[in-house]
């Protein structure tokens, strides 16, 4: 019995200075355990993202190579376009995701502009991408 009233008087002076009781302790590991837990699911989760999106990003490649050299071809010739003859083309390429809003915004306003310009040929539109 005086074991018992000198632990209670122990835990009663280390709880009375801050310090943690045992239960305090198994408290904070179980805790710390289940953060574990947590952070390693989140983990995997990311990891079978970031794997669909290489997937995704790997069958664009093909078509990527294909359009690069014609558009590195055109923007080597020329800065600018001449609007004589032919029908014109406007391919406008927006982006999909992000804060971009300006970036759209002033490519539409850019585009738009041309276009007010008068000309005596028809002229088709491709825009690519969401926003």
């Amino acid at each position: 019995s005086d074991l018992f009233v000198s632990a209670a008087r122990t835990s009663a002076v280390c709880h009375s200075r801050n310090y943690a009781t045992l239960k305090d302790l198994r408290i904070r590991i179980a805790s710390v355990k289940g953060i574990e837990k947590i952070t390693a699911s989140m983990k995997m989760v990311a990891a079978a993202r970031l794997g669909k999106q290489n997937a995704a990003t790997d069958k664009t490649k093909p078509w990527v190579d294909s359009l690069k050299k014609p558009l590195e071809q055109f923007a080597a010739g020329q800065e600018e376009v001449t609007r004589e003859g032919k029908d014109q083309l406007v391919v406008l390429v927006t982006s999909d995701k992000g804060l971009c809003g300006s970036l759209n915004s002033n490519l539409l306003k850019d585009v738009t502009g041309e276009l007010k310009t008068p000309t005596a040929n028809s002229t088709t539109i491709v825009s690519l991408g969401v926003k």
